[in-house]
């Protein structure tokens, strides 16, 4: 038991530890300064993002079990399980631009674990994803449910 709640608590640290990963903004890639502090923001805003949603899945250890966690890594996306010899880590796999790519793939990532265990608790009928939104904006804010939850 002790084992598996390791591997899970590894899991969830490198999560984090991706997220806290600096970006590595280039300046010289910007024409000006504002779209360089624009992006920079967005990056910032993703990482607060991202640290709580992780949060959440990291509290609810019943819904989000180490097998749930491994297997949606392991789906072919963009975020992939690697193991070390002192633990694990989380590899990126970079599409155009990785500075502002990396911290939405680990929300988006969380989110859909989220959506998909509250849609499990969520009984049939009409409305049920207006009804999950709904319940995603109290629980994180509107500007998290729009953006992630949509």
């Amino acid at each position: 038991m002790t084992q598996t709640i390791t591997r899970r608590a590894q899991i969830i640290g490198a999560l984090y530890a991706l997220v806290a990963s600096r970006p590595g903004f280039e300046p010289g890639n910007y024409s000006t300064w504002a779209s360089y502090r624009s992006e920079v923001r967005e990056a910032t805003q993703a990482r607060r993002d991202a640290e709580r949603l992780l949060r959440e899945i990291e509290l609810r250890e019943q819904s989000f079990p180490l097998a749930l966690l491994e297997q949606s890594l392991d789906r072919g996306g963009r975020l992939e399980l690697v193991d070390r010899p002192k633990g694990v880590a989380i590899n990126y796999c970079a599409g155009q631009y990785y500075c502002v790519e990396f911290r939405p793939a680990v929300v988006r990532w969380a989110a859909g674990l989220l959506w998909a265990d509250k849609c499990d608790a969520t009984p049939p009928g009409e409305g049920k994803a207006d009804a999950i939104r709904a319940h995603f904006a109290r629980q994180f804010g509107r500007r998290i449910a729009n953006r992630y939850f949509s």
